[in-house]
């Protein structure tokens, strides 16, 4: 998901509304975000998302099931968004954040395998 881009849904970026939890019958088991830091970039692309990965989850929970958000966040903290801050408020709202794409597909992975059963 690119910030500011088109997701099959709702627009992720200046107004983030609701992750898609359930579309058409189709239940999101996992959501995957590579989140890049810097400028150019969304001035506070965690404060974006924080709410919608809350509400998500929480969606998704009254279904009675989980929703695994992992995030891949590639930046410092010298980015105007700092690489910390943004990486507390993605765990704090319940997101999974690794420092590169290829471990948080792993984990993404080992999370969609666990749940397969």
């Amino acid at each position: 998901i690119e910030l500011g881009g088109r997701v099959d849904g709702p627009l992720v970026g200046e107004a983030v509304g609701v992750l898609p939890v359930d579309r058409e019958q189709q239940v999101v088991r996992l959501v995957l975000l590579d989140l890049v830091l810097g400028h150019g970039s969304h001035p506070d692309p965690a404060g974006e998302l924080a709410d919608a990965i809350r509400s998500g989850r929480v969606t998704a929970h009254g279904s009675g099931r989980a929703l695994p958000v992992v995030v891949s966040l590639t930046g410092t903290d010298a980015d105007p968004q700092g690489y910390a801050r943004t990486a507390d408020v993605l765990a704090d709202a319940g997101a999974s954040v690794f420092l590169s794409n290829a471990a948080a597909t792993r984990h993404a992975v080992a999370q969609l395998e666990g749940s397969a059963s």
